[in-house]
């Protein structure tokens, strides 16, 4: 798959975004620090399942990403990473997936 390297300074961020065209995306974090910006993941269906199961109408579950790990979510989601304010930078990989 073609692989996006994204490097966030201290102060950036990623706005609320989905990506068209695609099944799924995947996320692998080499390096991150607590405040380095949490991945926030957006519900617009209404559909509460797992991830939102017990918190009422809450459609936002936030990720403080683990280095290492690799999450994968349906590319329909809106997501957004918040703010970073470590001086050192954020570093993610993203994957766009595609079945069929």
């Amino acid at each position: 798959f073609p692989v996006t390297i994204n490097y966030n300074g201290k102060n950036s961020y990623n706005v609320i975004h989905r990506h068209p065209h695609t099944d799924l995306v995947a996320l692998y974090y080499p390096k991150f620090k607590i405040n380095n910006g949490s991945l926030v993941i957006v519900r617009s269906d209404n559909l509460h399942v797992n991830l939102y199961h017990k918190k009422g109408c809450m459609v936002r579950h936030k990720i403080d990403p683990k280095v290492g790990k690799i999450y994968i979510f349906p590319a329909y989601l809106l997501h957004y990473v918040e703010n970073n304010y470590e001086d050192e930078e954020r570093i993610s990989l993203a994957f766009n997936i595609t079945t069929f």
